[in-house]
């Protein structure tokens, strides 16, 4: 499952206020869970690995991994939730199963994404302050159950889910020490220049086999791919900015050859550049 095809839906959210007394069991949650700090330090240890949340930072735990929420003082802003509307029936909050009795209850979805892997099992993220307002709006959202309430805490959650996928995915480039976003800002700076992955990797020092395979599994492109894109977008904007001279347009976008531009351009809008040039103006 890719990111873009999720709709996720709410099943239960809440404040959860934890104590240094509050004692818990491990368990196995149905639906998928996401814990905010709002406030205090929590602790939550999933799959024997203990977590130390200071406040505003974020847990998301898929179904089927082992949880336990540890003593401490703080405040959750906590969400269960399924990625798809499938099991949108079951409205109402599910226990998660206490391990300790043994019981086996199937998880509602077994998913895995090709492009968020940060999603497939469990998922921390310190300093996530900018995700609160959505946390808030969904629980105001759900407790008052006003028209469209479930379309709006799915359209948040999206928001939060989306947003977490981002922040998981820098985190990971800066580990790695390739940042392809610094790529993509090269890219759409330098569009008009003739560009490929032996010129990027001198320019960030990265192997061009590696830039190569980064940029399409971050953008879903190859360079060459993205670069005509983005050159064909480059001119509709001049056309739509009252240029009509062709071989003009094509040279500031970058294509050496007119007729090229115009092929593709034809190709990918379904009209040629002069007769979009002719329908604005």
């Amino acid at each position: 499952m890719e990111l873009k095809d999720i709709n996720p839906f709410v099943r239960f959210s809440r404040f959860l206020t934890i104590q240094e007394h509050s004692e818990f069991s491990e368990c196995c949650p149905i639906d998928a869970r996401l814990f905010f700090v709002e406030s205090g330090e929590g602790k939550i240890m999933v799959n024997d690995k203990t977590f130390v949340m200071p406040a505003y930072s974020l847990l998301f735990i898929n179904s089927g991994q082992n949880y336990r929420i540890l003593p401490a003082n703080s405040v959750y802003n906590a969400i269960n939730f399924d990625f798809t509307q499938k099991f949108s029936n079951f409205e109402a909050p599910i226990p998660p199963v206490n391990i300790k009795k043994k019981k086996k209850k199937t998880p509602f979805e077994r998913i895995t994404f090709s492009d968020a892997p940060c999603f497939d099992k469990y998922c921390f993220l310190p300093d996530c302050y900018s995700l609160r307002q959505h946390f808030i709006k969904i629980m105001d959202t759900y407790e008052k159950k006003l028209p469209f309430y479930r379309l709006n805490t799915s359209i948040e959650l999206s928001l939060i889910l989306l947003k977490a996928a981002q922040k998981s995915e820098k985190r990971t480039q800066k580990k790695d020490g390739l940042n392809v976003e610094n790529i993509i800002e090269y890219v759409q700076n330098h569009y008009c220049e003739e560009l490929n992955n032996t010129e990027l990797s001198k320019i960030f020092h990265f192997h061009s086999n590696y830039i190569n395979s980064e940029f399409k599994k971050h953008t879903g492109k190859s360079l060459h791919g993205y670069m005509l894109e983005l050159r064909i977008l480059k001119s509709i904007s001049l056309i739509e900015s009252g240029f009509t001279d062709i071989s003009e347009i094509a040279h500031s976008c970058g294509f050496v050859d007119s007729n090229y531009f115009s092929r593709y351009f034809k190709k990918k809008t379904g009209i040629s550049p002069i007769k979009y040039a002719k329908q604005q103006h």
